[in-house]
């Protein structure tokens, strides 16, 4: 960075005086000798070394804009330069012109300004290069923004590695994360070239936070093979967070990093060994070639290092037929915590892993085994769903087990298992002296979905339990059997007043699925909807839309009450009921309101209630829109009926002729509404484009602003006002000139018509007008638009 006492002196010369006279840009090259030259001048340039910069060919259009934001550069406006800077980033010609004007922005008194300079020298490209020293002072700026768009640039410029490399590496270590992200973001872009870099990042994993740690991953991984043995060196003395992100950079390489982890598993050292079986499964599929090795892992003397072989194996799927063997044959490892992993590997492989059943029935039968073993053997029994028989009687007598753990996991493998026949014996286990076998018991019979009177009764007896856990399961299990009898209805309806949020949260949801008439649950719902304070909206909305239909109407009447929480409960309620609700809510609007006597008028709060309602459920809610386009006549409702059709968005396309007469309405907040709504219904509609200009004339800045960026969110479409636009940069309300300059920059490279005007904008008095039209020409410009794969040369007329 060029020292303090330059860039003072620099800044004390560039009052507003000196300014107009001469171009900040030109003040500071003539104050460090930097030898800019004449902005008129060669084309050609030089380059550091004396040599030309090859200029590519622009149209003399575009050249005099270049011109004209070489000389706004040195605005007295910060954020006039800003514009101007980033634009002559963005079309990127007549390179040896613009370098020096960005060289200078780079000591500009404004950080933004400086910011803005180092992301257009990025823009240009290698075509920059002779900017490089620059960037090199800028890395040293005060502010972390410019450091870090001075990092990112420099792999643009120059990106030979072997120069900019040992730069990035000491960026790396700045201070503030935003650089270092910089700089392991352009490590990344000159991959696989950067593997001198490999240290350096592994070391940033140590310091940082997660978004850093991801982006230094993924350069990591970027840059392939060459950083996997300083990984697997990393894993030696790896904590657990390290370890996720060399996995994470690891698994970026895929199954080029197989091969080296593959070698690592036969380290002598045992903690590499262990680290390297377990990262070889967070690679994940593509890891598969490693399979043998891990088989042979299987073996190791090391418990730990046969444990990540287990896991490894199971996220590497069933790719070969000697794994499901492998994994099943180490149910029987010596070791207790090797065979419980083994037994929680199958469990997770799921109905891929059902030819293991008879090893894993074997330990969960075995009375000699150990406890912990025989619970996570039946567990897994039951997630690979092999329901023989056999397998269910065992588990029925497991139910009978003295320890309550055994009876437990017996409960919850049969519940997986979904075992009709245990049915009576879950229901004798109901009464169990233990809580936590109650509840899986309860649990169990819920995932079976056991029916009938008997079951529903044992059910709601849990409700008098001491344990809420218990409580909140039979809840559960009774909405899951979609239970239907009066006293579980009942039973569930009093739990909503349980002292455990829990239980209640269970039980509102079990409402919401009960069978038979829903009149009590429908009331109870509506009721916790109206209740401002209640914790259990959101339960009471989700129950309601799974009633459906039947709930309508006594939802819907709280759409009239006058308490904006309750009745944004309802329009919650009916969003979440959906399409359904569509033919009642058109109902509402055609109803007439009702007489608020409080406050002496009509009430229209469940019309707009119902409107907003229509519009949140969108498209499929088209058949709404004969009747909000009718509400458009209404001051009451029109502006919640706009809103609604723009949701619908192009299915509302009928309303577009009365969208149009609302932009000559008298109030401008339903105008600016308007205008919005026909910017998402149709773009393409002859009549939409010229009624949007007419209103860039309206009498209210805030309907003009709004019209001016959905002119410019439209972009090309919009092409077909080029020409009224490019007329209203010559009015003689600045206001206009504003949104006119704005919208042409968002039609981008259809608007270059307006080039012309929009440089003659640059000198205007107005600095809003002066950064618009900065903006604007960068926009239209751009070598590479947004969205275009064409230049700005190559579309509309030749400049």
């Amino acid at each position: 960075m060029y020292p303090i006492t330059i860039q003072r002196s620099v800044g004390n010369l560039c009052t507003p005086k000196v300014r107009t006279t001469l171009p900040w840009g030109l003040a500071i090259c003539f104050l460090i000798g930097a030898g800019c030259g004449s902005v008129q001048g060669n084309r050609q340039g030089a380059r550091s070394d004396g040599s030309p910069v090859a200029e590519e060919p622009v149209g003399p259009r575009t050249e005099k804009a270049i011109r004209g934001l070489l000389d706004v550069a040195g605005d007295r406006n910060q954020q006039v330069r800003c514009a101007a800077v980033e634009s002559l980033g963005k079309i990127g010609g007549l390179v040896n012109q613009t370098l020096p004007t960005l060289k200078a922005a780079l000591l500009d008194d404004d950080k933004d300004v400086r910011s803005k300079a180092t992301l257009a020298l990025k823009s240009i490209g290698p075509r920059a290069k002779k900017a490089k020293p620059a960037i090199l002072n800028a890395l040293e700026d005060a502010h972390q923004d410019v450091r870090a768009g001075a990092t990112l640039a420099l792999v643009h410029i120059d990106p030979n590695a072997s120069d900019t490399l040992p730069t990035l590496v000491r960026m790396l270590k700045d201070p503030h994360v935003r650089v270092r992200e910089a700089a392991a973001t352009s490590i990344k872009a000159i991959a696989p070239k950067a593997a001198p870099a490999v240290p350096a990042l592994i070391t940033a994993l140590s310091d940082g936070d997660e978004p850093f740690f991801e982006v230094v991953s993924a350069a990591l991984g970027q840059i392939g093979p060459p950083a996997v043995p300083n990984l697997i060196g990393a894993l030696k003395g790896e904590n657990e967070a390290t370890s996720k992100y060399i996995a994470l950079a690891l698994k970026e390489m895929g199954s080029k990093a197989v091969p080296p982890l593959v070698w690592a598993l036969k380290d002598k050292k045992e903690e590499l060994r262990k680290s390297t079986a377990r990262i070889l499964g967070r690679i994940g599929p593509a890891a598969k070639e490693a399979v043998p090795e891990l088989i042979l892992a299987l073996k190791d003397k090391s418990p730990d290092v046969r444990i990540g072989a287990i896991r490894s194996l199971a996220h590497i799927g069933l790719h070969s037929p000697q794994i499901l063997p492998a994994l099943a044959g180490k149910l029987r490892d010596e070791d207790a915590d090797v065979r419980i992993a083994a037994a929680i590997s199958l469990g997770r492989l799921g109905s891929d892993a059902r030819d293991v059943g008879p090893a894993l029935m074997a330990m969960f039968k075995d009375p000699n085994e150990d406890t912990d073993i025989r619970v996570v053997s039946s567990k897994a029994f039951g997630k690979i769903g092999n329901s023989s028989r056999a397998a269910i009687g065992t588990f029925q007598k497991m139910l009978k087990s003295e320890n309550v753990n055994i009876r437990s996991a017996a409960a919850f493998a049969l519940g997986e298992l979904k075992a009709r026949p245990a049915q009576n014996e879950l229901m004798v286990g109901l009464k169990d002296d233990a809580p936590e076998f109650r509840a899986e018991c309860a649990r169990a019979l819920g995932k079976i979905g056991a029916k009938g009177r008997k079951t529903e009764k044992k059910l709601v007896k849990l409700f008098e339990d001491t344990h809420p856990t218990v409580r909140r399961t039979a809840a559960t299990a009774l909405g899951k059997i979609n239970a239907r009898s009066g006293p579980a209805v009942d039973a569930l309806l009093a739990a909503i007043e349980d002292g455990n949020p829990d239980v209640r949260k269970s039980a509102v949801i079990a409402l919401g699925r009960v069978r038979g008439n829903p009149k009590k649950p429908i009331a109870a719902l509506v009721a916790i909807l109206a209740d401002e304070n209640s914790n259990l909206h959101g339960p009471a909305t989700k129950a309601l839309a799974n009633l459906g239909p039947k709930a309508l109407r006594a939802v819907l009447k709280l759409l009239e009450d006058n308490r904006w929480k309750v009745q944004n409960q309802a329009i919650e309620a009916l969003v979440a009921i959906g399409e359904p609700t569509v033919p009642e809510l058109i109902r509402v609007l055609k109803s007439k309101p009702r007489f608020n006597q409080a406050l002496e008028k009509e009430d229209w709060s469940a019309h707009r209630g119902a409107e907003e309602v229509i519009g949140r459920i969108g498209p499929p809610a088209a058949d709404a829109v004969a009747m909000l386009i009718v509400n458009l006549d209404n001051k009451e409702l029109r502006k919640t009926a706009a809103e609604a059709l723009g949701q619908i968005g192009p299915a509302a396309e009928p309303a577009v002729p009365y969208l149009i007469e609302a932009l000559d309405s008298d109030d401008p907040d339903f105008r600016k509404r308007a205008a919005t709504v026909l910017g998402k219904i149709s773009t393409h509609s002859k009549e939409v484009i010229p009624a949007l200009l007419a209103a860039l004339k309206d009498e209210d800045w805030n309907v003009r602003r709004c019209v001016a960026e959905i002119l410019g969110d439209i972009g090309p479409a919009a092409k077909g006002a080029v020409p009224k636009l490019t007329k209203a940069l010559k009015s003689k309300r600045s206001d206009l000139r504003y949104v006119a300059a704005r919208t042409l920059g968002g039609i981008g490279p259809y608007a270059k018509k307006a080039v012309p005007r929009l440089i003659h904008l640059l000198k205007d008095q107005d600095v809003n007008i002066r950064k618009s039209a900065a903006t604007a020409l960068g926009d239209i410009l751009a070598k590479h638009p947004p969205g275009s794969s064409a230049s700005a040369e190559a579309i509309g007329s030749t400049s």
